[in-house]
């Protein structure tokens, strides 16, 4: 079980956080990952497909240049789902709000230190 519980905290830390220039940039994208899912969760809300799939591939590319593999995966997943799948893409979104609670949790020390 440890190692899946170290697996699963290596994809929720940001495999650039320990580089001290690039860090300030990590952690504010960290910091602002609640308002993205929020804005994300309103366009599919209100039905605005194409900003919905707009934000989500901009997700999904910044995760993965910030290099936390789980957000990138999830966000894969919700680009690559059809749109008449409502609850299937409803609980993925609540499924990365509760990553993001993860993420956050996990890089706490270096984003108290910036504050």
């Amino acid at each position: 079980m440890r190692g899946l519980e170290a697996t699963h905290l290596n994809g929720l830390r940001s495999s650039l956080i320990s580089n001290e220039a690039l860090k300030p940039i990590v952690i504010k994208f960290i910091q602002s990952l609640p308002d993205r899912i929020a804005e994300i969760a309103r366009h599919h809300q209100n039905g605005d497909e194409k900003m919905f799939f707009l934000m989500v591939h901009q997700l999904k590319g910044a995760a993965a240049s910030f290099g936390i593999s789980t957000l990138h995966q999830i966000a894969s997943n919700l680009e690559c789902i059809e749109r008449s799948h409502r609850d299937e893409i409803e609980s993925l979104i609540a499924d990365a709000r509760s990553l993001i609670e993860q993420i956050q949790q996990v890089h706490k020390k270096e984003i108290h230190r910036v504050d």
